[in-house]
């Protein structure tokens, strides 16, 4: 390319890619050789117009993940957008599992170099047939699952949507959110975290379960559920109503960001979202062990939603080394006893603070790659 500015089209729909595409934004916007377009559906739209700002909201139904979409209309609208910018590259998140505005750019991108950031192990949405000509991806075991699915380039850059944990005080957001909550230092605060996961094999089980263990293992404590931005409000209560069931008082936390609420908690329980990564995260930048991630993903819902989802069946190997993985609900109570045990938290930690010590450059790695593609 001559001396112009590379213009480049970014976009996100998921939350976990809206929070990697900030920290893409927010170097582009201070680096001269780029002009950056950023485009984005709900919810990650809500998101990114909080942090940038311009962003320009692309309709994209439906909002449930789950739901299908009308493909036509969908890579309609995104060929219409790339007309009217007439990007250079395109830089996207990850939609999933339904295609959205990410999948339908990367279809309709023509020639054009396009890049998407993943934001777990091997994600690569090719609903609509088309993959990212390089993907950049978390670590080496990212880049051996996604080369079993695809043949195009990977980079391992780290964690994108982590890099701005580094200026994060740990200790002040826990202390800051357990004050909040009514928290002492000597209770336990467990949370769960929920997933869009109801049409599953035993996803209302685990919920069931999860209450009546807690609630069986420890005393003292306090029970927080933090629901998925994406689950309806009569999903909420549903929620609540299962974890409540065994005799523990669950409360529902919108109020708090999810960075928030993971650092105040001493045990972090989802089935397998990505906040499961933000915990471990937070928990190796912490100046001693905060908290433990369990992953409750026994193998009915690791067949039904797991899979499928994402070509393989087990847990990345670095989930498995700091986290508790939950194979069957039946050893529950045992692996909260677990969770909650000093020395392993400790091994945990020291685990999580080697993955906290990843490159900070992954945005430099990212905008020097496509600028040197382009050149």
């Amino acid at each position: 390319m001559s001396k112009e500015k590379i213009r480049l089209l970014l976009s996100a729909r998921d939350v976990a890619a809206a929070l990697a595409i900030i920290n893409i934004v927010k170097i582009a916007q201070n680096d001269p050789r780029y002009e950056i377009n950023v485009v984005a559906s709900d919810p990650a739209f809500t998101i990114l117009r909080k942090e940038i700002l311009v962003v320009h909201f692309f309709a994209n139904t439906p909002i449930d993940p789950w739901g299908k979409a009308d493909n036509d209309v969908l890579l309609h609208n995104a060929g219409k957008l790339i007309d009217e910018v007439d990007p250079h590259a395109i830089l996207v998140g990850l939609s999933g599992p339904s295609p959205g505005i990410d999948e339908a750019l990367l279809a309709k991108a023509g020639n054009r170099p396009t890049y998407a950031i993943q934001d777990f192990w091997g994600d690569v949405n090719l609903e609509l047939g088309k993959p990212a000509s390089t993907y950049f991806v978390i670590d080496e075991e990212a880049s051996q699952i996604t080369h079993s699915k695809t043949s195009t380039q990977t980079i391992v850059t780290g964690s994108v949507k982590h890099v701005g944990y580094n200026a994060l005080d740990v200790l002040q957001l826990r202390g800051e959110t357990r004050a909040s909550l009514g928290i002492g230092p000597e209770k336990k605060l467990i949370g769960f975290f929920g997933q869009p996961l109801w049409a599953f094999d035993n996803y209302e089980e685990i919920l069931l379960k999860l209450g009546a263990s807690a609630n069986r293992v420890y005393d003292e404590k306090m029970l927080i559920f933090k629901p998925s931005p994406i689950e309806t409000p009569i999903q909420h209560k549903k929620a609540i109503k299962l974890l409540s069931a065994g005799g523990g008082k669950f409360f529902v936390n919108t109020l708090f960001p999810v960075e928030s609420t993971l650092a105040a908690c001493d045990i972090v329980i989802n089935c397998c979202s990505t906040c499961g990564l933000d915990q471990i995260m937070l928990n190796g930048l912490a100046p001693y062990p905060i908290g433990m991630v369990v992953y409750l993903l026994p193998e009915p819902l690791m067949n039904s939603w797991y899979r499928p989802r994402n070509g393989f069946n087990f847990l990345p190997k670095v989930l498995q080394e700091v986290g508790l993985w939950v194979k069957d609900l039946n050893s529950l109570d045992e692996f909260l006893v677990t969770a909650g045990e000093v020395e392993k938290k400790q091994s945990s930690w020291l685990k999580a603070c080697k993955l906290t010590q990843v490159s900070t450059k992954a945005g430099d790695i990212i905008l020097n790659t496509i600028a040197n593609d382009l050149s």
